[in-house]
């Protein structure tokens, strides 16, 4: 499965366990229900930014949801309004909802899960995060899932500081 021409998504992206989503350049807005499925290969300057439902319904907010058999490769745009930037969720969507990966792939790019859980689904996995990480909470089951986190370097110099407030 390739995505590239579709850029506001409605009812979110099921990707077959045994498949693959080619995400072409770009930055995606899912508008409910998420992102399920196998492996995610988004290396060319992606953000995917993930909302509410069609008119901010929240009962349409949709999870990122992989099992231990997939692998999540996302690489954050270099320059523009979402630099830096892999993927946000909705600060108004649904609170304490967990969205778990699958714990293996690397992500060069920050995550932003302001009011939710971010999970490391795979005891076995291992997900490399070349970026900040910022979630409610941050978890792993079945022991040994690891997360390896880094500042990020993707920005380069001059970039600006980034800041949380309130």
């Amino acid at each position: 499965i390739v995505i590239g021409d579709v850029r506001n998504i409605a009812d979110g992206i099921n990707i077959g366990k045994n498949n693959t989503a080619t995400f072409n350049t770009g930055t995606y807005i899912i508008r409910g229900g998420g992102i399920v499925g196998g492996h995610v290969v988004a290396t060319s300057g992606v953000t995917i930014i993930n909302e509410n439902g069609p008119g901010n319904n929240t009962a349409k907010f949709g999870i990122f949801s992989f099992d231990n058999s997939c692998s999540f490769d996302i690489t954050a745009p270099s320059t523009g309004t979402y630099a830096g930037i892999a993927i946000i969720q909705d600060p108004a969507g649904p609170a304490n909802l967990v969205n778990s990966f699958c714990g293996k792939g690397t992500i060069t790019g920050s995550l932003y899960f302001p009011t939710q859980e971010f999970n490391l689904g795979n005891g076995n996995g291992k997900l490399d995060v070349f970026g900040v990480v910022v979630a409610k909470v941050i978890s792993e089951q079945n022991g040994g899932a690891r997360l390896n986190a880094s500042a990020p370097t993707i920005l380069g110099p001059g970039s600006k500081k980034l800041s949380l407030v309130e």
